[in-house]
């Protein structure tokens, strides 16, 4: 049987890893070369050595196919790498609430859905099974997440190779744990230290708002409707705190700083992990790794990364006021800021942006969600875990163009 190699991104370990296999492959197959693209041996060789692939040309249908593919692995992962124990242990760890054991398993399965290739590894799968099935294949990913997919397919025709991803996972954290030390020995040399968390400024709005990616969605629609002028209001501007994760753009900075609204860049809160931090964690996890199945080494750092995230968020909303969070994008939230809300009791509110998102996104959870229609509810009910449902509308429905469709029409009447 004929061997081929498929690399999910030739990145940067990737590609050098792939020079090395060329004396026993005569093709280095590829998704994307992040990395690769810029090199000059990668240019000369390219349809020569290496050779990409991917499902585009095949079929449209595939690319739903691999989204529900990865959804149902993602369930396979849950299922054969832990036992229940070791939720509710971590539950108890962080103060979450057993009723809402489910909301730290969803955030589990976000975590692992995320990439930043949607659904490369599945997609690749089904390029394996379409284009090389009299093949051996062995497929080579670029992350810890789409490893973790790919390690729940079970096939004698098909390897998954682990050593970069392994590579870069140990570096990285070898990195992480030389700066943690570094930075303790400048803190002890510095008078003049900036305390974590000293970027957060104390607000009493009521309201935190997530816009997604600036208030203006190009010549299209604003998303500043939520800014009311009534001091009267619920959504009076002046008590609500407008939230990013990444910085803002200039054009929603501007609008801000001109209106002197309430914000804060999420990025910009320090991201520094204490040695109290990893003592915590370390006694945790030691004590229940029995119930870890499978892939100790990452699993440790996947858990280790959102109890930093709820800790960072904890000490967040301890210098706020919120008793809402209202999310413009249901999907893009760090699992750790909505574990964080439900141990400090902020409700969190988002809607249903578009008709279509929930068949290539994951998990969702909140307490209110607003929905296009009410025939929706019965497509999330085993998908979402939400408190209450209500019935928005199809939003921005002025800016679609008007024409009968009767697959759509029946959720959203």
């Amino acid at each position: 049987m004929k061997r081929i190699i498929l690399f999910e991104d030739l990145d940067k370990l990737n590609f050098y890893f792939s020079l090395l296999l060329i004396p026993f492959f005569k093709k280095i197959y590829f998704r994307e070369a992040s990395y690769g693209k810029s090199h000059y041996f990668f240019k000369k060789k390219l349809d020569k050595i290496f050779f990409q692939v991917g499902i585009k040309d095949l079929s449209g249908e595939l690319i739903n196919k691999s989204f529900t593919l990865k959804k149902y692995l993602i369930k396979k992962y849950i299922n054969n790498n832990f036992k229940t124990q070791f939720f509710d242990e971590f539950c108890k760890l962080n103060s979450i609430k057993s009723e809402d054991k489910k909301k730290l398993i969803y955030s589990i399965e976000n975590i692992i859905y995320s990439s930043k290739l949607e659904a490369i590894e599945t997609s690749s799968y089904i390029c394996i099974k379409i284009l090389f099935s009299n093949n051996f294949s062995y497929y080579v990913p670029s992350s810890e997440n789409t490893f973790l997919v790919m390690k729940q397919i079970k096939k004698k025709n098909l390897k998954i190779i682990g050593i970069t991803v392994l590579a870069s996972m140990m570096f990285a954290s070898i990195n992480k744990i030389l700066k943690i030390f570094l930075n303790k020995i400048n803190f002890f040399r510095k008078k003049n230290v900036i305390k974590n968390n000293d970027f957060v400024k104390p607000s009493f709005c009521k309201i935190g708002y997530f816009p997604h990616s600036g208030l203006k969605y190009g010549n299209f629609f604003k998303k500043n409707f939520i800014y009311q002028k009534s001091s009267n209001s619920p959504l009076y501007k002046n008590n609500i705190e407008t939230l990013s994760f990444q910085d803002f753009d200039k054009l929603t900075l501007k609008y801000l700083n001109f209106f002197k609204l309430a914000n804060t860049e999420l990025n910009k809160i320090s991201n520094l992990v204490s040695l109290r931090q990893i003592f915590i964690y370390t006694s945790f996890f030691l004590k229940n790794k029995k119930f870890i199945l499978n892939y100790k080494l990452f699993n440790l750092k996947i858990f280790f990364q959102l109890f930093l995230s709820i800790e960072k968020y904890n000490k967040f909303f301890k210098n706020k006021n919120y008793n809402y969070l209202f999310f413009y994008n249901d999907f893009l939230i760090s699992p750790g800021m909505q574990l964080s809300a439900s141990i400090n009791q902020i409700k969190t509110i988002s809607f249903q942006d578009r008709l279509t998102s929930h068949s290539y996104n994951h998990r969702c959870f909140f307490d209110l969600y607003l929905l296009a229609g009410k025939k929706f509810e019965k497509i999330f009910k085993n998908k979402y875990q939400v408190e209450n449902y209500e019935v928005l509308g199809l939003t921005r429905a002025d800016l679609l163009v008007k024409k009968k469709n009767s697959f759509y029409r029946k959720y959203y009447k």
